[in-house]
Order: C-alpha cells, then structure tokens, then sequence
C-alpha cells in the first residue's frame, strides 16, 4: 500500500472513531430548546476501493494501453470528506452541501484527480399559497471512456446548474407552475459530438391535483443554447448556438396503496441558425410502476426514451431506450439487498449526408447486485457487483466489464 493510500485510510478511520467514538470533540450546537429553529450540521467521510476489469471501455480489438500496459484492469480509491448544513427558520429551509473527493488510480496515474463538489438550496415559501426552491450545484467527474479511443489522456467532465422554481395554488386542485435554470457543461478536452455548452431556460406550466393525490402538469419550456470555445465550421457543420421548444406532460399516479406509476412525455424541436441540416425534432418518454407488496419487498420497473444530440458527420442525435427492472429487499432493520438488470438500445440518426440511413446501434446490457449494512447509527458498508456488455454496429466500440465496490460511509 504506498504513502498515499495508507495517509487517506488514517484520515477515515481517524474521523470515525472521533465521530462515533468521542462525539464531544465535533460536536456543533447540540444543545437546542424546542424554541430554536430546527437545524443540523453533519460531518461526511467516505471511502470506496473499486476494482474494474476493463476501466477504460476499450474494445477486444484494442491490444495496446497507456504506460505499456497490458490491459485495461483498474484499481481504484475514492476519499471523500465533506460537510453538510440543514437549516429551518420559520417557513424557509437552507440546505448545504460541500464534499473533496480524491480519486487514486493505481495503474492509470495520471487519471488521479480531486473534485470539489458542491450544493447549495433555498426552499422558501411565501404565504399559504406560493413556494418554491432555488437552487446551485457543482460536479466534476472523470468524462466516460464509452465514446472515445483517446485513453492517453484526462478529461474531466464539469457540470454546474442554478435552478429556480416556483409554485402559485389557486384553490384546492390547480398550481400555476414557473422554473428557470442555466446550466454550464465543460470537458478539459472537447468532444465535438456532443460539445461542452452554457445554457439559459425557461419554462411555464399548469398542475390538476386530486384528493387521491394524483398530479397531471403540462408544461411548455423555451431553451437558449451556445457551444462553447466552437467557430463556426462549414466542412463539419458545426454550429455555434441552438435554440429549442419543448412541450411536456407529466403524471404521478398512485394506483393502490402498494402501487404507483409515474408517466412523462415531452415533444422536442431544436433549430440551429446556420446549418438547418442539424435540426431535429422528436420526443422524451418514460414510464415507471413501483410495487411494494409488504414492507421488506419493493420492486421497481422502468423504461425511457432519450432524445439526445450527438453531431458527427454521420449523425445528428441519438436516441436511447432504456429498460430497467429489479427488486429490493430490506432483510433486517439494517440489511439490505437489491438487484438491478439493464437493457439499453442506443442509435445514431439523422445523417446530414444520408438521410434516413441508420449507420450505428449499440446495445448494451448491465447487470448490479448490491448489498448495504448499517454498521453502526452513524456508519454503513456498500458491496456492489457490476457486469456489462456493449456490442455495436460499429467494428472497435463494443466492450464488456465487471466491477467489484466497496464503500464505508461515516456520518456525524
């Protein structure tokens, strides 16, 4: 074990026995009268050892990797510290989340990097009738070797979101429904086919809500989109910014006590300004029923539909469904198991120079068993197996894994 490693697990380990050991040493404002607002501040510590049996996603073709490797096995260490903040005053909460966490590769070292993740939340209300949340997160991930053969060098992903919403009840069963966000995406290394982007949307609605607590809402939402660091170019066709509609409805629907069905729906149309031929038009969907036919068995069962750009010169956009099916049972008040299977289908549409000819599918398949112990009240233990396949149309992207995870998770 090097320096490193061994450093990260004293820090862990160290905190826990503070954190469950000797509480008054971290101890922030226990003591608390019924009249203080309500309130929180929570201690995080996390550690994760993942091993992954093909790390970088690369093809059976692919016989040569970074630093001379042999093949794309990977080990790797997660720490994670943080601290998080809930607070109540009256009828507005504050929430506060902020977390470092070290990722150490043992073999692909120069994939080592920390992200500064964070989120902030504001639930406010105003008066009996209006409410809503405003709200900012950050996080940085290592982007997704899936769709690149470029395995010599970091890219880290970027994704920052600041939210508003709003809801307006008029009488029993109608809510007037208003959000506007504006997200920020940006990779270290640009990927032209989905593009690092900033944008700026808005978007109004109207919600029926029953006494059985069913919700229907339909709303219609405008997007204002620009790709970052991108010129415009006439041999690829590259555009600079887009603009998109988007027209939605929603249902949450209690079906029985054990039972419920969530449904969305959503017609999407984006325009380009200078090259009409990257302009597309489809929808999002999903469908999901829960059943819970005692309290240690639930089984959830899901498909989507995802409408997505992906612009190189043999596409315009993807499209992914995406079914989904697994139980979880809660064996004892601190154990737990659950099971996940996944089948996927993903093409490449839209053609700018063959229309209506389909020149890629993948289909990928996963698999997940995990199992959670609540150790103690603050501490908990995660094992997880994963196995995936990807095969393709396409000759040197398909690709097969298994990934083992162990997490210990301290809170205070």
């Amino acid at each position: 074990m090097t320096l490193r490693a061994c450093s990260h697990w004293l820090v862990l380990v160290g905190g826990s026995l503070l954190m469950v050991g000797c509480p008054g040493l971290v101890r922030v404002a226990q003591a608390q009268t019924q009249d203080e607002p309500e309130e929180f501040f929570r201690l995080v510590a996390n550690r994760t050892q993942l091993h992954d049996s093909n790390y970088l996603r690369a093809s059976s073709a692919v016989t040569a990797f970074p630093l001379g490797r042999a093949d794309a096995a990977e080990t790797l260490a997660i720490t994670t510290v943080g601290v998080q903040l809930d607070q109540t005053v009256g009828r507005q909460r504050f929430e506060l989340d902020l977390t470092w966490a070290d990722h150490a590769h043992q073999h692909f070292q120069f994939l080592d990097y920390t992200a500064h993740n964070r989120r902030a939340a504001w639930r406010w209300q105003l008066g009996a009738d209006l409410q809503g949340s405003l709200s900012h997160d950050q996080r940085q991930t290592l982007n997704s070797f899936a769709d690149t053969t470029n395995y010599s060098q970091q890219n880290l992903l970027t994704q920052t979101n600041t939210r508003l919403n709003a809801s307006y009840r008029l009488g029993a069963a109608w809510r007037l429904l208003a959000d506007g966000s504006q997200t920020h995406e940006t990779r270290t290394i640009s990927l032209p086919q989905e593009g690092e982007t900033t944008t700026q949307a808005a978007g109004l609605g109207v919600q029926h809500v029953w006494p059985s607590g069913t919700a229907l809402s339909l709303t219609h939402r405008q997007v204002q989109g620009r790709f970052l660091g991108r010129t415009l170019s006439a041999p690829a066709l590259l555009d600079t910014e887009y603009r998109q509609a988007e027209q939605g409805i929603s249902l949450q629907w209690p079906l029985t006590g054990k039972t419920n069905l969530a449904a969305d729906w959503a017609h999407l149309s984006r325009q380009h300004p200078n090259f009409a031929v990257r302009n597309f038009s489809g929808h999002n969907a999903s469908l999901s029923v829960g059943w819970q036919p005692s309290g240690a068995w639930r089984w959830q069962a899901r498909w989507q539909r995802d409408l997505a750009n992906f612009q190189t010169l043999g596409s315009n956009y993807s499209i992914t469904q995406r079914w989904s099916v697994g139980p979880v049972w809660q064996v004892t008040a601190k154990t737990r198991l659950s099971a996940n299977l996944q089948h996927s289908r993903k093409t490449y549409q839209g053609s700018p120079d063959l229309p209506g000819t389909l020149l890629r599918a993948d289909t990928t398949r996963d698999a997940q068993l995990t199992a959670a112990w609540q150790l103690h009240q603050k501490v908990s233990l995660t094992a997880t197996l994963n196995q995936g396949r990807r095969q393709s149309t396409q000759a040197g992207v398909d690709y097969d894994y298994r990934a083992a995870a162990l997490l210990l998770d301290v809170v205070y």
